[in-house]
């Protein structure tokens, strides 16, 4: 399917075919101030989307690389989507990189540009 301009308005229920999750881990503070993150992923969504794999790279005007987006999600439109949220697609962790927007304007879709998480 080739996008052009607004054709994601003509996007039906039908192409959202992929299981993903999106999940969130629990901050707490500790007595010297440190930030603790919960081991342990809360779900907040799980639902079905469809992913674009793609591979692009956003470079700014020295030709430094600034972005690189492995992939982008389109789900229907949630409110709850926070920029710190884990995506989970096919058991990889994937991280937004932008924060999630309104796709059309009209509160149908929501977009999310994804680079792979890569754990040491």
């Amino acid at each position: 399917m080739i996008i052009h301009g607004n054709s994601y308005n003509k996007m039906s229920v039908d192409e959202l075919r992929e299981k993903i999750k999106i999940v969130y881990y629990n901050e707490t503070i500790d007595e010297e101030g440190n930030i603790i993150k919960s081991k342990e992923p809360i779900l907040r969504w799980e639902g079905f989307a469809k992913v674009y794999p793609i591979k692009s790279t956003i470079t700014n005007s020295k030709n430094e690389i600034v972005n690189q987006i492995d992939y982008r999600i389109t789900i229907r439109y949630r409110k709850d989507i926070q920029f710190t949220d884990t995506i989970i697609y096919r058991n990889k962790k994937l991280k937004l990189l932008n924060v999630p927007f309104d796709l059309d304007n009209n509160k149908h879709w929501l977009q999310m540009d994804c680079g792979e998480l890569y754990e040491k």
